[in-house]
């Protein structure tokens, strides 16, 4: 029964005016994206262009998918072994963008994809 009440109290809606503002020091951590900083230089003073930039996207959100797939996690030991995943069709298409560019990658410049 009680959960019941609580369920049904009516909550107060937040108030976008009223929030608290991020300190200077919690201002001062945020690091500005090196992708940004380099399309805004341009190709004429070291940057990049939009199809590098775009093209550096992929490549670090597929970094990122890889590094998600590799790290440590909870298992299910009853879905060991059976071949379940819960990589989605999205996530599964980046890692085989991360998989046909390293490739590539390695047997150009001899580095390691993730090296990038």
């Amino acid at each position: 029964m009680a959960k019941k009440n609580w369920r049904a109290r009516k909550r107060k809606p937040v108030a976008r005016t009223e929030r608290v503002q991020a300190t200077p020091e919690t201002l001062a951590k945020l690091q500005p994206d090196p992708l940004d900083l380099l399309l805004r230089l341009g190709p004429a003073d070291g940057g990049i262009d939009h199809q590098h930039h775009d093209s550096l996207w992929q490549i670090e959100t597929a970094a990122g998918v890889v590094g998600c797939g590799l790290g440590y996690a909870t298992v299910d030991l009853a879905s060991v072994g059976h071949g379940q995943s819960e990589m989605s069709d999205g996530a599964a298409r980046w890692w085989d963008i991360y998989c046909a560019w390293g490739r590539g990658f390695l047997r150009a410049t001899y580095t390691a994809p993730d090296v990038v």
